[in-house]
């Protein structure tokens, strides 16, 4: 039960995160010059990680949930 709940708010926290720092840079312009350029790419990747490390985690949350552990004969 404890894994469950940890895989349910686990996903809400990293796009919680991911949104913050996606709304810390809505102000800087990418074209303008380079520092503003590296941050927004380090944004973008940073995100595409978060995007993976919820889609791995609503996974393993729903094998906890559909996929019950049969013992092997």
């Amino acid at each position: 039960m404890a894994t469950r709940a940890a895989l349910t708010a686990a996903p809400v926290a990293a796009l919680d995160g991911g949104g913050l720092i996606a709304l810390s840079v809505l102000d800087l312009s990418p074209s303008s010059r380079v520092y503003p350029a590296i941050i927004c790419a380090l944004v973008i990747w940073t995100a595409a990680h978060v995007l993976v490390g919820v889609l791995m985690q609503s996974y393993c949350l729903s094998g906890t949930i559909f996929w019950q552990d049969r013992p092997r004969s």
